[in-house]
């Protein structure tokens, strides 16, 4: 499903090169939590074919820090991260440990 980044996240989106945020986006009957992603054109390739990736989770001076490995090489691959900040990605976090 296509998602419209709200004003927040296209602005952050805009000003960084490669980043993921979890995000609580309406969907069809109800919110649903919702991985965004950003990268560049061959990450997401890989992204769409299906390449193997991990998300881990870590706890960094009382934050929680997220991470998303694409294995775009093997075993190796570019890492995505982000410092959850707003409630919404807290949110969507519960929502997809259901």
């Amino acid at each position: 499903m296509m998602h419209m980044l709200s004003s927040h996240n296209r602005s952050e989106f805009l000003a960084c090169p490669q980043l993921i945020r979890f995000d609580y986006a309406s969907g069809l009957d109800a919110f649903e939590p919702t991985l965004l992603i950003k990268g560049s054109t061959v990450l997401l390739k890989y992204v769409i074919l299906g390449a193997r990736m991990q998300l881990g989770f870590a706890m960094c001076n009382g934050r929680l820090l997220y991470a998303l490995k694409v294995c775009d090489d093997g075993n190796d691959g570019g890492i995505l991260w982000s410092i959850a900040e707003r409630d919404e990605e807290l949110n969507a976090l519960r929502g997809g440990a259901r």
